[in-house]
Formats: structure tokens, C-alpha cells, sequence
């Protein structure tokens, strides 16, 4: 998956987090996130990116003894968040692999030096 597509599902994924935060009294319990990433076959920057929520077991705006809940549902935010997190993660090992530099080991110092000589 590229680096790009990453970055697109993770500002999707911010996205849902605020719509969730204005959803004052909604639980989202035994539900799951389909992430999905659609690319042709020429490996290019060619591809599509979604995010869906799915797998509703129940979807509630008061607790069992009828009172309304308050607030957004902590615990769906936190899972999201968690996500973020890791795919933040993810981006970032990618960034410094292609960033890093191996090191000279020590065959190819002294080939230089034979050369310089």
C-alpha cells in the first residue's frame, strides 16, 4: 500500500473522529471498521480509498434503564484514535527507511581507501 493511501485513510479517519465527537448521546457497540484500498495493476498513484463503518450489533442513544447517554462514545473514540496512532507509526517507519543511509561497512572503507591511494 503507498504511503499516500495511508495518509488519505488517516485523514478520513480524523474526519469520522470529529463527526463522532458531535454525536452527543450515540453508542456505537460491536460495530467494525471496513478500510478499503483499490488499486489498478500499474503501481502507480492510481487508487481509491474509503472507510465504512459496519457490523452494527446495536446502535443506542440511552442506556438500559432509559436514561440518555451524554457525551460522544469515549470508547469508539478511543478505538479510533488507536488506529490513527498506528497508522501514524506505520507512515512514519516508512519515512525513515526511505530516508536512511546504511552505513559504510568496513569492506567498502577500505575499498575507497585503495582507491584514493
Amino acid at each position: 500500500m503507498h504511503v499516500a493511501a495511508i495518509d488519505r485513510i488517516l485523514q478520513k479517519l480524523k474526519n469520522i473522529i470529529e463527526l463522532i465527537k458531535l454525536c452527543d448521546s450515540v453508542r456505537l457497540y460491536c460495530c467494525s471498521l471496513l478500510l478499503v484500498y483499490e488499486s489498478d495493476k500499474t503501481g502507480k498513484l492510481n487508487f481509491k480509498t474509503d472507510i465504512r463503518i459496519i457490523d452494527f450489533a446495536e446502535f443506542q442513544t440511552r442506556s438500559g434503564d432509559g436514561e440518555r447517554y451524554n457525551g460522544p462514545d469515549e470508547g469508539f473514540l478511543r478505538g479510533l484514535e488507536s488506529l490513527v496512532r498506528l497508522l501514524g507509526n506505520l507512515m512514519e517507519e516508512d519515512r525513515k527507511k526511505i530516508t536512511e543511509i546504511p552505513e559504510k561497512g568496513k569492506e567498502e572503507e577500505e575499498d575507497e581507501e585503495e582507491i584514493e591511494q
